[in-house]
């Protein structure tokens, strides 16, 4: 946890291959690949490693060259290769579910958005009851009854860390069911598509062209937007 608390170095990141020396200057951080994965856990958590990016949009208008190079797991050959292993596995089963297969494929990363997702839902529960608390110290101030000054400053400052940690869930929340929305996404796109150029003649009969291209374009981008706008309500 302590060692979380600290950027990691840069050496640990792969440069771009058209960068040979860029020092370790915080102005040069977006040469390397996945920033947001060289953050610390506090950076990560309100988002402070996009800093450099929006300073550099307020200058002048965003290019492509000025992103972030994305984490390699975004990439359609690192994403695809556990849900066509899955896939295959559930396709040689007797009844094969996309939706466990995804499920099983993704498994941490449902995980991560349901915790957030747990959080978000749990911590405003609090808020009443601190509430009540409140309305007790106000009510009790100047009687013989009255709990002392630093309660209430406790209460202040209790109501302020349910509505942060409320807040800082949902964000998280949100990050998580896009971050598993585009993994999926990537990985039933790239499947598709390969699936397509390896038909028979055939399956090609039967699969025609509008067909495959419904199944990338409709069926995929349903599949995304359960996952990404449905799974974390």
């Amino acid at each position: 946890m302590i060692l979380e608390c600290r950027p990691k170095p840069l050496e640990l990141y792969e440069l771009l291959d058209d960068v040979e020396d860029v020092g370790d200057s915080e102005d040069v951080q977006c040469l390397y690949r996945a920033p947001d994965e060289r953050a610390h856990i506090f950076s990560r958590l309100v988002f402070s490693w996009l800093e450099p990016v929006l300073d550099e949009g307020v200058q002048k208008t965003l290019q492509l060259e000025d992103m972030c190079e994305l984490s390699n797991m975004y990439y359609p050959e690192v994403s695809t290769v556990r849900l066509q292993r899955n896939l295959e596995t559930s396709m040689a089963s007797r009844r094969p579910r996309l939706m466990w297969t995804t499920i099983s494929t993704y498994r941490w990363e449902w995980v991560v958005g349901a915790a957030w997702l747990l959080v978000s839902h749990l911590v405003p529960l609090l808020h009443p009851l601190v509430l009540a608390r409140i309305i007790g110290f106000v009510t009790t101030y100047n009687t013989d009854q009255a709990e002392p000054i630093g309660s209430g400053y406790i209460y202040a400052t209790a109501m302020f860390a349910i509505a942060a940690v409320t807040a800082l869930a949902e964000q998280q929340k949100g990050t998580a069911s896009q971050h598993l929305g585009l993994l999926l996404r990537t990985g039933l796109l790239t499947t598709v598509y390969r699936k397509s150029l390896s038909l028979s003649n055939n399956s090609r009969k039967a699969h025609n062209i509008g067909g495959i291209v419904s199944h990338i374009g409709k069926d995929v981008n349903n599949v995304t937007k359960f996952v990404s706008e449905y799974s974390y309500t």
